[in-house]
This record gives structure tokens, C-alpha cells and sequence, in this order.
């Protein structure tokens, strides 16, 4: 084994075998041998003379210093202009009518205060970094590796039992808080000094609360902390429940956090412990804490065996997928501090270390980023609802008095019952999250009480059981983690063969999100009535609301995505072995290790099933899966609230008719919004892609439309692996004109998941000389569009249509495949109109598929929510609907439908829509499809015309009399479109799995009443 041994880097000195090996390299080195008695000395001189020496303050300095220098400085930039924003939203807040002003705190209380606070925060130049880890985990030792000097205790016998705070400071200073608020000044710049403050740092009883200081700040020159950067060590977790909750405190404040494991412990992370931390952490919005700012450090790297270290690897990725949301690989670092520590002496640093610091610097920034984007998102929050009040107010000053009071006593109804329903609502909510949490705290005590459970879980083989030792905590520390390890495999086993998860989750959110986005879709159309033409706001708020933005994972050959700690987790880490385990650990021996564990078992399963704490730790299970839907619930009362009360200032202000300074605080609000999106995107923004991630020739296009143009691409995965994909660049530059869209249309696609929706991959940011910034999209790459496959005869992908087949097999045949590609549409629509969108441009062009013939919506850069939809044309005239093509109000899905109607009839007969109307056009496209006798219309006459059901179907998708059209609540009637479509293209097929929501005659007649019947539809 050592004749196969070298030394091609610092690192593998450590590994050096035996002293023979040690004092041949030596040798080779020219190094004398002259007094070397054993491996440890040839190590020492080995180090002392390393020929791979690089000089540490530069290494540290470069990796670390410069990282931090260049966050500080971007944080410090971004933090400038978000205060700026703050500031100048408070100037318009201001101006606001009182009655406005009023509106506004509803929703935001103390909207004033709450700003200059946060304005308090954005001017604090510090960013906190917390290390976290379990009791003896080396993380001390860690931290003083870290900023390079020796000033934390690190004896085996003293730990950490307070916080301590370490600044960068000329001064070399402590300060120790008491609890009681004392103050007390150390002066560190000798070694006594030093002495002192590790004493007042370290515990040496079992009693971590006896330590009598509240916090520890150290003020010390380091190397590689910047003004501003807070180094915070933690007691270990575990060591006191009270010690947690502070841990949770500091999380809040944090800019991210290094979790320090015990590689040396059996089983490398010990589940019970990091999961006290990592419940801390969940239970954390991402406002607070984003859990991806996270790094694992698994330390005392080199007591774990060479030949265990991929297993150990492998566990530890494991266990932490089983408890950590979306956990990746490459947030684990594997060091050894000690080894670490030994080569820096010798002007040397370890590839592991070098990693470490690597590591930060890619973690500081994601913090700040996640931080930054916390206080935009609420600004830009405020200043949306600002101007939803504000473009009500406009609405309302243009109207007859006396309708829009008659209007305001009929809205004012509405809402209150659907306040009421609310409140209802969130009520069942709880209750029901409650019940679910009853009946599985039921499940699990009959579980862990059962027969059946109780023998399989307390059986044990020798092999399967820790090493027999002296100290018998050791032991007990040990067993606690195999024994957890298989409660919570065991009870996640019993949880899935009986679907209780799944069970819970269909319950909860089933039920109750369908309940509220029906609230939802009625607060829109209450809010959208007096908002007229200007209604996208209330999309752009609503999605505001929902929370951050999706970020995109980065292509790769396998998801690293997790589902998060199941119900054995939650139950497991209640189990202890306390003072009554001593005595069977101290007969523990390798003979009667088996028996012992069964003893210790049952005991670990008994102190759960006491254990107070079972049912809330169930309770919390159970309510995440609420989480999601709790956001908006309880935002639903507060917003119905604030519209009733501004309802009731607007009666008083419609009947005033002087002038206000509203109009002038609506352009000042939609400018500083488009200012603030524009400042989020040049500095704050973190794309997915950069371009050096993408090979394209930006010469040649695909096509081309009004507002962007396609190219093809090739995308590189973090794997290596390339992925063909369609770039779709904006022609115009971002500026404030178009920021605002352009961030409403990513966010739309980043939420939308679809089998025939186009999959957007994520974005990139093009810079070109002069400033110049264009906004480029990247999506699947698609074979074709439906007009190569249907009226393109030169294509290669023409099948034949059904209106042009001579025998009645070739029709059934093209019929088929019409039909294939029919269905897909309608789910695809479907699955549109459902999030409350409308394509606006639906056409055979904008319809993709791929060489697996799976239908793709695409182009939906005119895609807005249905809400926010009126007064503007926009599409291709030939497939728009007469409401489209004449804006007098408001549209709707009807107009997708129309275009539907269309497309079917492209695809019978092959032929261009635009083609065949064009020569019967007589005055202009507008007047002819409104004119009352024959309006322009595809005929359905000519050669093989479709079937009975067919035609049917299509002249009521484009009917210009909406009391022709297919309605939702007539019984007769009530096919809705994907059904008969289904229905025809399949004969037998029952329904699709999701119904079409396309009743366009539902929905236009109600483009101007308020829709209160929505909850009592299936949407």
C-alpha cells in the first residue's frame, strides 16, 4: 500500500501511512532525517518543507476578502436604493387623501412606522452570519480556523454556552451582557486577556443556563471579515431547549447560516439534533430566512476511515434530503479543522479549507439577494395597492353619481357575504387542519403501541448495534441515532403503504384552495369593476402577494429536489435516553448488545408516547401543508375590509367636486413602481442563466413578431450535458416603459406547469454596449407549429386534413390524428383559462409541438389575466372575437374561444383562415364580422364539411349572439368545449381529466356585472 503512495498536494501528508514512507519522500525532498522516531515527526518535517507551499494571507485574502468586499459594496448599493424607494413612496403616501391613507393601513397597519423601520434596518451596514451545529462538534474550533486566530474555548470539556458576536475591529475588545444588562470590557490583546474571555464563554457543568452572560462580542482585526460582517457562534444544539428558541431568534436576522457536523459521531449527522435546528429553520418564512442560504459542514473529516467515507457521504446526503427543503449536494463541505489548523503554520492551506471559503463566498451573496428581494417585494406590494386605490378613485370621479351609488349598495352586499364566507372558510380551515392533526396523533399512539410494530422495531442483530464502551453517554448517544434511523424509516414505511400523507394533503388542499381561489377570482371581479381599463394592477399585486418569485433550478440530469422531513421524522426526534437507560448501558457489552438495544428500544418508544410534545410536533406536520393556503386566506378578510371601508369614502368623495391630489399621486406611484422594477432588474435581480451558459448565433432568427424575436440555443447543464431550446429576446430594451410587463410575464410562466404549456427553463439578461439591456426567455425548443401540420403543404410534418380525404378509412384516419392534437389543445387552453388567463393571440402559429407530438401553448407574451384584459386590440385580426376587435369594454376567455373556433376549422379543411376571408372582405375586417346578416365567418359549406357536431360546435365558439353561445348553468346545455371536443374526437372517451372552463356566452355576459355565482361553478 505505500509503495503505491504520493504526495501531489498538502492534503495527502495527512494520509502519509507509516514513518518508512515518510522518510523516503523526505529523502526525495533533501529534507534530513536526523531525529525523525515516528510518522507524526515525518509529517511535521514534510509540512515544514512542502514544496506545494502557497502563501496563506494571500490565498485567504483573495478567496475570502474579496467576495465579502465586492457583497458589501453591491448590498450597500442596493440597500441605497431601496431606501431611496422607501423614502419617496412615503412623499406619496404623504399626498394621499386621509381617506386613502386610511385604505392603506388597513392592509399594511402603522404603514408609516412599518416604513421608517424598515428604512432603520436598510441603513445597518452588518450582516450576520450564524454557525450552528451540535455539542462537540468542533465548531469552535471551526470558527477559529475561519478568522485565523485561536479566540473561542475548544477543550473537550468546555463548550460554548453562550452567543458570541465576532466583528472586525482595529481594537483587539469583549464585551460580555449579563442577563441582567451589565456590561463588562475585556481587553484581548494578551494572552491573558484572551484566557479570561474563554472563560467567560466555556460551561463545564451539565447546566448550560448557568452561564450568567447573555451574549459575548468580540472585537478583533481579522484577516478576512470586512466592516459589517458578523461571525455568530451558537451553543450547540441540543444543549438547551431555551438555547434553541434563541437560535430562532438570530436566524431571523441572519444572512445565512453554517450548520457544523460531527463526521466522527456513528452515522455522521445526528438526525435528533439537526432536526431541533432544522424545524427552527422551517418554521422561518423565506422573508425571514431562506433555507437555501445554508451551508453543512461535516468536520473531524479525518477520524472517519478512508474506506468508509463514500458511505458516509452518501448517508449524510440522505439524511439531509429526508429533512431539509430541497437540499443540494454541493451545500456539504467535508473538512478537517485540526488538519487545517496544522498546515497553516507552515504556509499552507488544505483543498478543503480552500473549498470552505469558496463556499462562503457563494453563500454571502445569496444571502444578501434573498434579503434585498424581501424589502422590494414588500415595497412593491405597497405601492401596487396604492395604485389599485388610486385608479378606483379615477373611475369613480368619472361616473353618474347615481349609478355608481346603486353599483357601490350591490357591490357592498357581495362582499360582505363573501367576507363572511371567508372568515367561514379559514375557520374550517383550522378546524380541519386540527382534526387531521387529532387523527393522526390517534394513528401514530396505536402504531407505536401495536403488537404488530413493537417486536419488528426492538429486534436487533449484533452487527446492527453500536460499539460497546466505557462511558456509557457515548454509547447512549450512539444508539439514540440507530434507533431513531429506524423509528422514522419504519413509521415513513407505514405512512406511505396507508397514504396517510397523501391523504392529509388531498383533504386540506384540495378542498380549501379550490375554496379560496374561487375568493380569490371573486375579489378580482369585485375590484376589477371600478378599475374599468386599468385593471392588470390587481394581477401584478395578487401575484405580489403570493410571495417570492420561483427561482429556476439549473438543467440537469436528475432533480436533487426532496420532499421534506415525513411523520417519522416529527415523531423520532421526540424519543430520548435519559438517566433511566444508565443502567442498561452499563451491562451493554458486544454479547448482549442485541438484547440491550431491544431494552433501550422499547424505553426510546415510551418516552415518546409520554412525550407532551407528539401532538404539536403532529400538529405542525399537519399544518404545513395548510402554509401555502393560510397566506392568502388570511389576507382575504383584511383585503375585503380595506375595500369596504374605501367603498364607503368614496360614496362621500363621488359627490365632491373639487380637485384632489390623486391623479398626480397615481403617475407618481406608477413611475416610482416602474423605476423600482427597473432597479430590482439591473441590480438585485438574480438570473437564472448567463449568456456564457447558452451557445446561440444572435444573426439568425427563427422568427420574429412585434415585440421579441426567437432564436435557436444551446443550453449547458450543471452536468455537462447541452439541451436544445428555443430564445426568445425582446426587441425593445428594458427601460420603465416595459420593466414592469416583462416581470408580470415571467413571473406567469415561472408558476406554470402544464404538460401542453410551453416549459420555460428560466431567463437571462443580454448587455450590449451603451447600457443597453435586452430580456431574453429561454424555453423548450419545439419541431414545429400546428400550421406546419395542418395548412403548410410544404412542410415536412403535413398530415392530411379530414375535408380532404377521398375514402372514408383516410378520413377516419386524418380524422384520428386531428383529433389527437385537438384534445391536447383544449387541455392546454384549459389549463390556461383555469389560472385565470386568456392567450389573446390563440392562432395554429402560436401552437408548438414536439418530435413526441405533445401540443405546446406558446407565445404568450400577450397572455394577461383575464381581469386585466379590455380597451386594447391585440392579436391577429382574422382569429379575434368581435369584442376584441371592437374595445368597448371588457373580454374575457370567450375571445380565446372565438380563436378556438377558428383553429378547428383550420384544421378540417387546411386552409389559411386569413386566405379565405380576405376576398369576401367588403369593408373593413371590424364592420364585417358585426354586421347583422351573414357577419364574416370561415364558411362551412364547402367541400367535405365537418360532421353535424362539429359545425355545431364551432358556430357557437364564434357566435356573434352570446344567448347562442353554450352556458355553464343550463342543464341541456351543459357540455362545456373540452368535453365535446373529447367526446367527438374519441366517440367512447368519457371526459378529459380536467373540463375546459369556455363558456364564452357565462363569460360575456358578465365582462360588466360582478360574477357571484363563481364559488357555486366548476371552474
Amino acid at each position: 500500500m505505500s509503495g503505491n503512495f504520493s504526495i501531489e498536494k498538502a492534503d495527502d501528508i495527512f494520509e502519509l501511512p507509516d514513518m518508512m514512507t515518510g522518510m523516503k519522500f523526505l529523502k526525495q525532498w533533501g529534507i534530513p532525517t536526523k531525529g525523525v522516531k515516528n510518522t507524526k515527526a515525518a509529517q511535521d518535517l514534510l509540512l515544514e518543507h512542502c514544496i506545494f507551499r502557497e502563501d496563506v494571507v494571500r490565498e485567504t485574502k483573495e478567496m475570502v476578502t474579496s467576495g465579502l468586499k465586492e457583497a458589501i459594496v453591491e448590498s450597500k448599493r442596493n440597500r441605497d436604493g431601496l431606501i431611496k424607494s422607501c423614502e419617496e413612496m412615503l412623499s406619496i403616501y404623504r399626498q394621499l387623501p386621509t381617506n386613502h391613507q386610511s385604505s392603506l393601513n388597513k392592509v399594511f397597519p402603522s404603514l408609516e412606522n412599518t416604513t421608517n423601520q424598515k428604512i432603520k434596518e436598510l441603513r445597518s451596514n452588518e450582516c450576520a452570519v450564524l454557525v450552528a451545529g451540535e455539542s462537540v462538534s468542533g465548531k469552535s474550533s471551526f470558527i477559529n480556523l475561519l478568522v485565523g486566530v485561536d479566540l473561542l474555548p475548544t477543550s473537550q470539556l468546555s463548550c460554548s454556552a453562550t452567543f458570541c458576536e465576532l466583528r472586525y475591529s482595529s481594537r483587539k475588545t469583549a464585551v460580555c451582557c449579563s442577563k441582567e444588562g451589565k456590561k463588562t470590557k475585556i481587553d484581548i490583546s494578551t494572552p491573558e486577556g484572551i484566557e479570561e474571555l474563554k472563560q467567560q464563554i466555556s460551561y463545564v457543568t451539565d447546566d448550560v443556563d448557568d452561564n450568567e452572560n447573555e451574549k459575548v462580542e468580540i472585537y478583533w482585526p481579522f484577516d478576512i471579515l470586512e466592516d459589517g460582517i458578523v461571525i455568530i457562534d451558537t451553543p450547540g444544539i441540543g444543549t438547551s431547549k431555551e438555547m434553541t428558541e434563541r437560535i430562532q431568534q438570530y436566524l431571523e436576522n441572519a444572512f445565512g447560516c453554517i450548520y457544523v457536523i460531527n463526521s466522527a459521531s456513528a452515522g455522521g449527522v445526528q438526525k435528533g439534533r439537526i432536526m431541533d435546528f432544522l424545524r427552527t429553520v422551517m418554521n422561518l418564512s423565506e422573508e425571514q430566512f431562506n433555507p437555501q442560504t445554508t451551508m453543512f459542514v461535516c468536520n473531524k473529516w479525518e477520524q472517519v476511515p478512508s474506506r468508509d467515507k463514500d458511505e458516509v457521504m452518501k448517508s449524510n446526503n440522505y439524511k439531509l434530503r429526508q429533512c431539509y427543503p430541497d437540499f443540494r449536494t454541493d451545500q456539504v463541505y467535508y473538512l478537517s479543522t485540526e488538519r487545517a489548523k496544522q498546515a497553516l503554520p507552515h504556509g499552507l492551506i488544505l483543498q478543503d479549507h480552500k473549498a470552505i471559503l469558496r463556499g462562503i463566498n457563494k453563500l454571502l451573496p445569496a444571502s444578501l439577494e434573498n434579503k434585498h428581494e424581501a424589502y422590494y417585494r414588500w415595497l412593491s406590494t405597497v405601492l401596487k395597492r396604492t395604485q389599485f386605490i388610486l385608479k378606483v378613485s379615477k373611475y369613480t370621479r368619472r361616473e353618474n353619481i347615481e349609478n355608481l351609488k346603486i353599483q357601490i349598495q350591490n357591490i357592498e352586499k357581495q362582499m360582505y357575504n363573501l367576507q363572511q364566507n371567508a372568515k367561514a372558510s379559514i375557520r374550517k380551515l383550522q378546524e380541519e387542519v386540527q382534526k387531521e392533526a387529532d387523527g393522526l396523533h390517534y394513528k401514530v399512539i396505536n402504531l407505536l403501541s401495536s403488537q404488530d410494530f413493537l417486536p419488528k422495531i426492538t429486534q436487533w442483530e449484533p452487527s446492527q448495534c453500536p460499539q460497546a464502551d466505557k462511558k456509557w453517554k457515548k454509547v447512549s448517544g450512539s444508539a439514540s441515532e440507530v434507533i431513531a434511523q429506524r423509528l422514522t424509516q419504519a413509521i415513513n414505511d407505514w405512512e406511505r403503504r396507508n397514504g396517510i400523507k397523501a391523504g392529509i394533503k388531498d383533504k386540506i388542499i384540495g378542498r380549501f384552495k379550490r375554496d379560496f381561489e374561487l375568493m380569490e377570482d371573486q375579489i378580482n371581479d369585485i375590484e376589477g369593476m371600478f378599475l374599468g381599463d386599468e385593471t392588470r394592477i390587481l394581477a401584478d399585486l395578487q401575484k405580489t402577494i403570493r410571495g417570492p418569485r420561483n427561482k429556476k433550478d439549473k438543467m440537469k440530469g436528475k432533480s436533487d429536489k426532496q420532499n421534506m422531513v415525513g411523520i417519522g421524522g416529527a415523531v423520532a426526534v421526540l424519543g430520548t435516553l435519559g438517566k433511566e437507560s444508565k443502567d442498561v448501558f452499563k451491562k451493554y457489552k458486544r454479547d448482549n448488545c442485541h438484547l440491550k438495544m431491544a431494552e433501550v428500544t422499547n424505553l426510546y418508544i415510551q418516552n415518546i408516547l409520554k412525550s407532551k410534545e407528539l401532538k404539536d410536533n403532529l400538529s405542525r406536520f399537519v399544518q404545513r401543508y395548510a402554509k401555502g393556503i393560510d397566506k392568502i386566506a388570511e389576507l382575504i378578510p383584511d383585503f375585503l375590509e380595506a375595500d369596504r371601508q374605501m367603498l364607503a369614502s368614496l360614496k362621500v368623495e363621488a359627490e365632491q367636486t373639487k380637485a384632489d391630489s390623486s391623479p398626480a399621486c397615481l403617475q407618481s406611484c406608477i413611475g416610482l413602481q416602474s423605476s423600482l422594477d427597473l432597479f430590482y432588474v439591473d441590480s438585485m435581480m438574480h438570473v437564472d442563466y448567463q449568456l456564457s451558459d447558452i451557445e446561440c448565433n444572435w444573426d439568425d432568427k427563427l422568427g420574429q413578431g412585434s415585440f421579441a424575436e426567437v432564436f435557436f440555443g444551446v443550453l449547458k447543464s450543471n452536468d455537462g450535458s447541452k439541451h436544445d431550446v428555443a430564445l426568445k429576446r425582446s426587441r425593445d430594451i428594458i427601460d420603465k416603459k416595459s420593466v414592469t410587463d416583462i416581470l408580470l410575464e415571467d413571473r406567469t410562466m415561472r408558476d406554470a406547469k402544464h404538460e401542453n404549456f410551453i416549459t420555460y427553463h428560466g431567463n437571462a439578461l443580454q448587455r450590449m454596449k451603451g447600457g443597453k439591456t435586452y430580456w431574453v426567455m429561454i424555453m423548450e425548443f419545439c419541431a414545429g407549429s400546428l400550421k406546419d401540420v395542418f395548412v403548410d403543404k410544404y412542410s415536412q410534418y403535413k398530415i392530411e386534413n379530414p375535408a380532404n380525404c377521398r375514402t372514408i378509412s383516410e378520413k377516419e384516419s386524418a380524422f384520428k390524428e386531428m383529433s389527437a392534437f385537438g384534445v391536447q389543445l383544449c387541455k392546454g387552453l384549459d389549463y390556461l383559462h383555469s389560472k385565470q388567463l386568456v392567450h389573446r393571440d390563440l392562432k395554429l402559429e402560436n401552437v408548438l409541438f414536439t418530435q413526441k407530438k405533445i401540443i405546446k401553448l406558446t407565445d404568450v407574451g400577450l397572455t394577461k389575466p383575464e381581469i386585466d384584459i379590455s380597451g386594447t386590440m391585440t392579436g391577429s385580426p382574422v382569429y379575434m372575437a368581435p369584442e376584441v376587435l371592437i374595445p368597448k369594454g371588457v373580454y374575457n376567455k370567450s375571445a380565446d374561444v372565438y380563436s378556438l373556433g377558428i383553429m378547428i376549422w383550420e384544421m378540417w379543411y387546411g386552409i389559411d383562415a386569413a386566405d379565405h376571408i380576405g376576398p369576401r372582405i367588403m369593408k373593413t375586417i371590424e364592420a364585417d364580422v358585426t354586421r347583422a346578416e351573414e357577419p364574416l365567418r370561415p364558411l362551412l359549406n364547402i367541400h367535405q364539411k365537418p360532421d353535424e357536431m362539429w359545425i355545431k360546435l364551432i358556430e357557437r365558439c364564434w357566435s356573434p349572439d352570446p344567448t347562442s353561445l353554450l352556458r355553464l348553468t343550463d342543464t341541456d346545455e351543459g357540455r362545456i368545449l373540452s368535453s365535446s371536443v373529447c367526446s367527438m374526437c374519441y366517440g367512447s372517451l368519457k371526459s378529459p381529466t380536467k373540463q375546459l372552463d369556455a363558456s364564452r356566452n357565462e363569460m360575456f355576459h358578465q365582462d360588466t356585472k360582478i360574477k357571484g355565482s363563481l364559488v357555486n361553478q366548476e371552474v
